[in-house]
Formats: structure tokens, C-alpha cells, sequence
């Protein structure tokens, strides 16, 4: 038998049940454990000590936690200490409740960022989650922090929930007594919270006095339990793209909490995923374990291990002797040789970024589309491409990768033709060339992992078909200064490049064409700005596909700078592995990935790095979101193997007309790695953290959250 509880009724009953007996209070609800009614219990508690509820309202939320056993006994808990007591027909007692094997409580792990953490098999959630680290008896000793400077709401925790009904009566009347809301004389009272600290509580709603402070984010509010509302400055069609990447993972209100900024956050997270932490030690390979209590399909591979090694040729080296299972990056020298093995398998990865010829202040009249048309044409592309890039890469037709949705919309770009080349220049007025300069960084990009070699073909061929004399220039210039002063239009001509944020025209586009972009683009090519604005607020995507068409065809026709190449990289696995695949994102899922009978239960990926922490928040590394991404999961993921968004921890979602206001509508039957359940506020508190400069949880392994910063343009109450 489940124990009974009325969670539902706790939250609209008055505080008068304290001068009732059990058989007088009506019960109802969803039913509930010992341990969850103490999860609710602390929760509970947390808002009442932060000033959230009142006292009168914490009593009353407190009345649905009455639970009856398996013999007809009810069981409170104490509002002040969180002891339980269980009435037994006559009289309110203290007591520890009967509980099964399973549902015993966890003690509360302690804090020790000095120490590696480990957790062993035999407790899949050692490190557990704030519910636990604040469970009765205990809660008030727990250090906590005020989430202040957020503007708090509490929400009823049930609004969408039916009426509750009326529950079978308990099998033993009691006398009316009053419930001990205070414990007796001869119970020790717990310990109080230390100075200046509060009990923390789940944020239910954060939200800014307006727009004025320059973010994107206006406001984050649980509509109930399972609904949560983001509220825009203004429309973002890449909103969905955002915010299904690792650092918008969603973590435990309440283990944010009890663990911001310490090793126990950064080491040992609790997440929803398919996987949850088995053991990192300092010095150590990362292990995970499969979550045996996934909402979604469990992962296939009973245990995923970690290890990184940053030589590509020794990587290969343990993936052929079969010491590994998968490897990320192969050195693309070796690509034909992975490929002709059969013991390995080979998996290319798309390239989301763009390698570009850029324009400045090329000649006097650089405003002559059929010079830039010229220079396009003069480019042999695929020569470039064949010669001076790795295997992996692939000519641009368009300038967005054709990955991205929408991305190749429209024409593609015109092949190699030096003789239309000489014909439009000759027409612009330069039938004898001209010289000019053209400036690159001598640092290997994604995109350009030669430039100097690159930037010596492109000159030949310009003077070679145009008798354009171009002079080569290494600026010695960090990345933001160099693209500072390329799209001021100080350089003539240059080479750069785009690598992606988030899968979705907007992140190649809008950076070129927007408000917040170069004004040298927005004016100069009206007509295409047009279109893409129109796009950014536009939610249909076959409005937004027609969209992307007419601006990708204008770009072909102004020429405002030259695609030139996407480059991709690759995984290989052993042939042993089922299911193994590449992710334009770096973010490989292995919980679909199987092996062949035989080949064992536990897989073993090495990439190039060891994982920063797994806050990923508050890190920006793809070998870092890559083990983040087993473990926590985001509102929205990704198809496997693709950048199409697709649900995660919200089974459906949808925006305004306006692309302002996007809802989202969680799944009711997902818990976190310690049994507990996911819930909105957990949501509203995981991006809460991230938004607020102020916020006292707004810690990481940094503190820049730099992804947060480039996606939503500032903090709130930043300084």
C-alpha cells in the first residue's frame, strides 16, 4: 500500500487543521511517500524562513502533508523543526515513520570542494540534492542564501491541477487534539541558520523593472508546476536553438543552493539525463552510469566513460588497438585509412561556421557590386577548398551551412569564372587591375586553419586572372579588434570568419544585417536588412524559408563578401559500435549507442580535453557540453545526429504571434538523478542564477556565463 497524502488540498485549506484530528481533515491528492511529503516539507520551509510565505500560509500549506501508513496511523510534520509525528489515537507523538527499504532517507551529503568527489554504485545520488540536503531534523542547519535581488513571486503550486476529492477515511478515529505545531518540551530543537544566512528557496518568478537595463530577457515565471512563460524585450526566431544548449541545462532549485560555486556543483551535478556522475576524481577519467529512472528511452550502454588525450594520432592509435570505443577528431590525414579498415567505422561531421572574403574600402568606388562580383568570380573555390583544407570541408554555395534550416535557401553562389571575372571589371572601369591590400590573422581558425597559405592562393589567383596586385598583411590583432576593424571598413580586403552559437540563420545573419550588427551592412544593403529583420520575427518557417530566399538571393547579387568554405571535422568508433554517429554540435548522445553482443557493457569515448567542470552554465568548451549534455538536459534538445530542435524536459512549447512571449509546458513524470521531481520552479531558479548579477547563486566555475551574455546581451543588475 502507497501511504496517502493530499498535496493538492495542502495548497487551498486553512490553517485551522492544527485544532483538528486526522479523521476530520479531508484528504485527497496525488500519493506520495515519507520522503517526498519531506522534500515538499522543505520546500516548503525554505519560502516561509525567506519572507516568500507567511506563517498563517506555511501552516496551511502544511495541512495536505498529513500521510497515513499502511496500518490506519496518520503522520505531520512539526512546522517548526520538521520532526514527524504520528497520532495514535489519542494523542499527537513524536516518531520516526515506518518506511520500505527503498525509500529510506538519504543523509545529507556534506560539502567538501577540497575532496574529488566519487560516488559509488551502490548510491547512484551520494551526492544529493538540496530536497535531501534540507530533509527534517536538519533543514535549518543547512547553510543556504537568500536568492535576493530577484523580484520573487510565489505561485500557486497547483492552479492547473482538477479539485481535489475526498479520500477513503482513515481506518482509526482519533480524538480532536490540537496538531503539535511546535515540538514538545523534551524534543531537541534543531540548530539555527548560521548568521546572515537564510534558508534558500526555488524562485517562482524573476523579472526586470523593464527593457531599459539592455537585455533581451524580460521576465521568467512558472505559471504553475509544469508551465513556465519567458517573457522578450523583443522577438528572437533563435530563441528555441538558445536555449537548447548545454549551458541552459536545468538543474535542482534547491542544490543550487546548498552548493553555488563550490566543487560539489562543478563536480558532482544532478541532472535529468540519461546518464547520471558515477565517479571523477581529481586526476581521473570522467564515469557515468546509466539513470535507471530516465523518463525517456534508457540508455542502451550500461556505463560511458571519459577519458581525453589531446594528440589526434595517439587518439587514433587506442581507437585501432581497440583500447577506446569512439574518438572525436581524427587527424584528417587519416580519414582514407579509417575508412578502408573494417574494424572502425567513420562518421563525418558538418561544419557549422563560414570562411569568408570580406570587403572594406577595397578602391574608391568599392561600392561597384561588379568589382566584388569580380573578385568572387576569380576565386577557384574548390581548388582553394581541395588543396588548402582538411577533407572535411566543403565549398560554401551559401554563406549560412546548409545544415542550418533555411540556411541554403535561394541560389547558390556562382562557380569559378575568370573570364565573366575580367568582363565585370573591365566594365566597372579597371581593365588594367589595381592594387590594394588584403589583412588576415596568422592564427589558425575552424575556418582558416592555414591563413597565410590561404591568403598567398587568393592573391596569386587575383592577380594571376584580374592583374589585381594584392599586398599580404598579418595584422597583429586579437580576434575582436581584427573584427572591430574589418567591419569598420578599414581594411581593403580581408579573410575571417563565423563559427555558430546556435543553429539558426539568425547567428550567421543577424551578426552582418541587424540592429546590433555593422551599420556598413544595414545601410548599404537595405533590401536584404529588410528581409532579414522581417525574419527574426517570424515564427513560420515557411514564411521564414521565403524570407531567407530573397535574402540569400540579394547577397548573391551585392556581393558584400565572398563565401568561401564550411569546415567539418569527424568521430570514428569501433564497427562494434551500434548507433554511433557525429554531431554537428560536438554534442554526440551515447545514450542511443549500443555494441555488439560480446563487445561488454561500457563504452569509452577519448576527445582532446578533460571537461572543465560539468556547470556548464558557466562554460563554453565542446568537450565540456559534450559530457554536460549526458548528464543535465535543457527545456529543448537536439534530433540526434542534427541541429533540428526537438522537446526535452518540455514535451511542447510555443511562442506568440510576436516571438516574444515563448511557453513552455514541462513533463510530469521527470526526476532528477535523486529521486525528486522536476518541477517549474526548478526551471525559473536554474536560469534565474544565470541572469541576475547579483543573485548570491550567480557562481560558477568563473562567474562570466559568457553564453548567457551573448545570446541575451546583458545581466540583470549588472554594475
Amino acid at each position: 500500500m502507497v501511504p496517502k497524502t493530499s498535496v493538492s488540498a495542502a495548497r487551498w485549506m486553512h490553517a485551522d487543521f492544527l485544532h483538528r484530528d486526522p479523521s476530520q481533515v479531508t484528504v485527497g491528492g496525488v500519493a506520495m511517500d515519507f520522503s517526498q511529503v519531506e522534500a515538499q516539507y522543505a520546500r516548503l520551509r525554505a519560502q516561509f524562513h525567506a519572507g516568500a510565505l507567511s506563517e498563517a500560509d506555511f501552516k496551511a500549506r502544511l495541512e495536505g502533508l498529513m500521510i497515513e501508513d499502511e496500518q490506519g496511523r496518520w503522520w505531520i510534520i512539526g512546522y517548526e523543526t520538521g520532526q514527524w509525528y504520528v497520532h495514535d489515537g489519542a494523542q499527537w507523538t513524536p516518531d520516526e515513520p515506518p518506511r520500505p527499504a527503498a525509500e529510506a532517507p538519504t543523509p545529507p551529503v556534506e560539502v567538501e570542494p577540497a575532496e574529488p568527489i566519487v560516488h559509488e554504485k551502490a548510491q547512484p545520488a551520494a551526492v544529493q540534492r538540496g530536497r535531501r540536503l534540507l530533509w527534517p531534523g536538519l533543514a535549518a542547519g543547512v547553510v543556504c542564501i537568500v536568492l535576493g535581488a530577484l523580484v520573487i513571486r510565489q505561485i500557486g503550486r497547483g492552479d492547473a491541477r482538477p479539485t481535489p476529492q475526498p479520500a477513503p477515511a482513515a481506518t482509526s478515529a482519533a480524538p480532536a487534539r490540537p496538531e503539535p505545531t511546535k515540538p514538545p518540551a523534551q524534543t531537541q530543537p534543531t540548530a539555527a541558520p548560521a548568521a546572515g544566512a537564510a534558508v534558500a528557496e526555488p524562485v517562482m518568478q524573476v523579472s526586470a523593472p523593464n527593457c531599459d537595463y539592455g537585455g533581451k530577457l524580460k521576465a521568467i515565471e512558472a505559471l504553475d508546476d509544469f508551465t513556465v512563460k519567458f517573457t522578450l524585450c523583443y522577438p528572437d526566431a533563435g530563441f528555441a536553438a538558445k536555449i537548447a544548449l548545454p549551458p541552459f541545462g536545468i538543474h535542482p532549485a534547491e542544490y543550487l543552493a546548498a552548493t553555488a560555486g563550490t566543487d560539489q556543483l562543478l563536480r558532482a551535478p544532478i541532472g535529468t539525463g540519461p546518464y547520471r556522475l558515477e565517479s571523477w576524481p581529481e586526476g581521473g577519467e570522467l564515469h557515468l552510469e546509466a539513470n535507471p529512472d530516465y523518463w525517456g528511452q534508457p540508455a542502451n550502454i550500461a556505463h560511458l566513460q571519459f577519458h581525453w588525450l589531446d594528440d589526434a594520432n595517439e587518439r587514433l592509435g587506442y581507437l585501432q588497438t581497440g583500447d577506446v570505443e569512439g574518438i572525436d577528431n581524427p587527424p584528417p590525414e587519416t580519414y582514407a585509412a579509417i575508412q578502408s579498415n573494417p574494424s572502425l567505422a567513420f562518421y563525418p561531421r558538418a561544419g557549422l561556421n563560414i570562411g569568408y572574403i570580406g570587403f572594406g574600402d577595397l578602391i574608391n568606388s568599392s561600392d561597384d557590386a561588379r568589382v566584388r562580383r569580380a573578385i568572387a568570380l576569380a576565386i577557384d573555390r574548390t581548388w582553394l577548398v581541395k588543396n588548402y583544407y582538411p577533407p572535411s570541408a566543403a565549398v560554401a554555395t551559401h554563406f549560412t551551412p546548409c545544415e542550418i534550416p533555411h540556411g541554403c535557401a535561394g541560389e547558390p553562389w556562382d562557380d569559378f569564372n575568370p573570364e565573366m571575372a575580367r568582363m565585370l571589371l573591365t566594365e566597372a572601369g579597371y581593365p588594367n587591375g589595381f592594387e590594394t591590400d588584403l589583412f588576415y590573422r596568422d592564427e589558425p581558425r575552424s575556418y582558416l586553419p592555414n591563413p597565410t597559405g590561404t591568403a598567398q592562393v587568393i592573391a596569386d589567383m587575383l592577380e594571376k586572372f584580374l592583374n589585381i596586385r594584392v599586398r599580404l598583411t598579418a595584422a597583429n590583432l586579437d580576434s575582436a579588434a581584427f573584427r572591430e576593424a574589418s567591419w569598420g571598413g578599414q581594411f581593403p580586403l580581408y579573410l575571417s570568419g563565423w563559427d555558430a552559437d546556435y543553429p539558426d540563420p539568425v547567428n550567421f545573419l543577424s551578426p552582418y544585417w541587424s540592429e546590433f550588427g555593422t551599420s556598413r551592412f544595414e545601410t548599404g544593403f537595405p533590401e536584404t536588412w529588410a528581409f532579414l529583420k522581417e525574419a527574426t520575427v517570424t515564427a513560420s518557417p515557411v514564411t521564414r524559408a521565403e524570407l531567407y530566399t530573397r535574402a540569400n538571393d540579394l547577397i548573391k547579387r551585392d556581393v558584400p563578401l565572398v563565401p568561401l568554405v564550411h569546415v567539418g571535422s569527424a568521430t570514428a568508433f569501433r564497427a562494434s559500435v551500434i548507433g554511433a554517429h557525429s554531431s554537428p554540435l560536438n554534442l554526440e548522445q551515447f545514450a542511443v549507442m549500443g555494441l555488439k553482443d560480446g563487445a561488454g557493457s561500457t563504452l569509452v569515448w577519448k576527445q582532446a580535453t578533460e571537461p572543465q567542470s560539468l556547470y556548464c552554465a558557466d562554460e563554453t568548451e565542446p568537450d565540456t557540453w559534450r559530457a554536460c549534455a549526458q548528464i543535465t538536459e535543457s527545456l529543448l534538445g537536439f534530433k540526434v545526429g542534427s541541429v533540428e530542435v526537438t522537446p526535452a524536459l518540455a514535451e511542447r512549447y510555443e511562442p506568440n504571434d510576436n516571438l516574444t512571449e515563448w511557453t513552455f509546458h514541462l513533463r510530469n513524470n521527470v526526476k532528477f538523478h535523486d529521486g525528486s521531481a522536476l518541477d517549474a520552479s526548478d526551471v525559473v531558479t536554474s536560469w534565474a542564477v544565470q541572469w541576475d548579477a547579483k543573485n548570491p547563486l550567480h557562481r560558477g566555475r568563473t562567474g562570466a556565463f559568457d553564453y548567457f551574455l551573448w545570446f541575451f546581451d546583458a545581466f540583470l543588475n549588472a554594475e
